[in-house]
């Protein structure tokens, strides 16, 4: 299946991923780099974005990703189905 990793460096941000593939479920698991200790998985349900179809591409299924504090992580997201 789809994998993807996101680094977040210092500071919160929010990231909107976008995975290009079909898909209804993903999970997700956070690396905490300064610690090196990563999150239990979490099961995620993309939310529809754009879903009036006013934008070309279409519909598309959203992926919204933010850090639980301002220190430096990556998310790793699988795809499941």
């Amino acid at each position: 299946g789809k994998e993807y990793a996101v680094y977040f460096p210092g500071g919160r941000a929010t990231v909107h991923l976008d995975p290009w593939v079909h898909t209804s479920r993903v999970s997700v698991k956070w690396l905490d780099v300064a610690s090196l200790t990563w999150s239990e998985e979490e099961i995620i349900e993309p939310q529809w974005d754009n879903y009036d179809g006013s934008d070309w591409w279409g519909p598309q299924r959203i992926i919204t990703l933010t850090p639980k504090d301002h220190r430096s992580y990556v998310a790793i997201i699988k795809v499941i189905e």
